[in-house]
């Protein structure tokens, strides 16, 4: 125990994934505790409304995401001035673009509401209040994360994910339903921001808060260097977004809505393994340095493949071995009688798994390549999608392959990159 002990103080790297990984899971437990809850609670139909809303959320968010690792990438590699500055003037053009996407969503929410049979149209206007709500949240934890403090970060998280859960449910218990589920996802981001917000206000963010209070517009001037960075981030990010999520869209497209909830609790499921792995990556990108030597930066990446393989692993072989059990444990038996997907669902998800790692270590040591490999794969996924959906198995089998063949081809390049061929 001892020895174990000391290999886990003597190296900062499998401290971070350690204490983030909990966290990870903690808020992972919370998020997937908040599905089977509400769908208890909500009809299969208003569940699929949800769970749409919630993968147009994660659409809604990659910029963020996007912004968020240029801003770890910046303040991990470049402590000065610049790079704060920088974070600022990202910070002050994502809350005008969120401004912007939700007075477009107010001017076509009757389109919305026709179009994905929605019941109202305030599901989609309170979405992109959330949105407005994730911009600081995220420049707040993005600061966390490049400083390495994965244990504020952690926290803050946690926040969010507990909180939605129980302003989530209250709200919908009081009778406000798809509304109120979004509602409380935007209560609870006010909850963790406030946390995020004093733990980033102990370092330079200080600079930011002062630079929000005096000035409106962002000074493009000052990103113009960044902006050929944040442009192919966007590319590999969406790619990997639009795989972990645009199959729940299709489906409540093109399918019924007591048939799209019902895959929504599949999908559900299947994504837990992508969750559970997610800090892995987040992790690796502040750890991983242009600086470094190329032996200890292809290092970390074997290290993180390694711990993302040996947590995924069991989960994938529980879900592919005994699907109807998971089913029913986590959604209800009602789910039950799809989830002859869910071994071919966590198999493809498994796959983007990997991918999100390998592109987040391109990403940090500023390679483009894959980011584009990534994002021609997926539209190559989806434009067979589109054309072939006659089954849900259809769209599984098409999701699996073409998250398979993306990943077996950023693995190829990078390979191929690092014998120098």
């Amino acid at each position: 125990m001892q020895r174990y002990l000391s290999i886990y103080r003597s190296n900062p790297f499998l401290k971070n994934n350690l204490v983030f990984f909990l966290g990870s899971v903690a808020v992972g437990a919370l998020n997937y505790l908040y599905y089977p809850v509400i769908g208890r609670l909500m009809s299969p139909s208003a569940f699929g409304e949800v769970q749409t809303l919630i993968s147009v959320f994660l659409q809604l968010t990659i910029f963020l995401g996007v912004l968020s690792l240029v801003a770890v990438n910046l303040i991990a590699n470049d402590k000065n001035d610049r790079a704060q500055r920088i974070v600022t003037e990202l910070q002050l053009a994502s809350l005008w673009l969120s401004v912007g996407t939700l007075v477009i969503t107010i001017l076509a929410a009757t389109w919305l509401q026709s179009a994905f049979r929605f019941e109202s149209v305030w599901p989609f206007i309170l979405l992109t209040v959330a949105l407005i709500a994730a911009v600081p949240f995220t420049f707040q934890t993005a600061y966390l994360r490049g400083r390495e403090r994965f244990g504020a970060t952690s926290l803050a998280n946690l926040l969010v994910a507990g909180g939605k859960i129980i302003f989530s449910v209250g709200l919908v218990l009081a009778g406000f339903g798809t509304s109120g589920a979004i509602g409380g996802l935007i209560a609870a981001q006010l909850v963790g921001l406030a946390y995020a917000f004093s733990q980033a206000q102990k370092g330079r963010m200080k600079q930011t808060a002062q630079a929000l209070s005096v000035r409106w517009w962002p000074d493009i001037r000052v990103v113009a260097g960044e902006i050929k960075y944040v442009g192919y981030a966007l590319v590999g990010s969406l790619g990997v977004m639009l795989l972990l999520s645009l199959d729940v869209i299709v489906v409540k497209y093109f399918f019924d809505a007591h048939t799209a909830g019902l895959y929504a609790g599949v999908a559900t499921v299947a994504r837990i393994i992508f969750f559970l792995t997610a800090s892995i990556a987040q992790v690796l990108l502040p750890a991983v340095k242009i600086g470094n030597s190329v032996r200890e930066n292809h290092g970390l990446l074997v290290k993180s493949a390694l711990i993302l393989i040996g947590l995924s692993v069991p989960v994938l072989m529980l879900c592919i071995a005994a699907p109807s059990f998971v089913m029913n444990a986590l959604m209800g038996s009602e789910y039950d009688q799809f989830s002859e997907l869910l071994p071919l669902l966590s198999l493809a998800i498994f796959f983007i798994s990997i991918l999100n790692l390998l592109i987040l270590y391109c990403l940090a040591l500023r390679r483009y390549t894959p980011a584009l490999l990534t994002m021609a794969g997926t539209l190559v996924t989806y434009g067979v999608m589109l054309f072939y959906h006659t089954t849900l198995h259809d769209i599984v089998a098409i999701l699996l392959c073409g998250s398979m063949v993306i990943a077996c081809s950023v693995t190829g390049w990078l390979i191929f990159k690092r014998q120098g061929v």
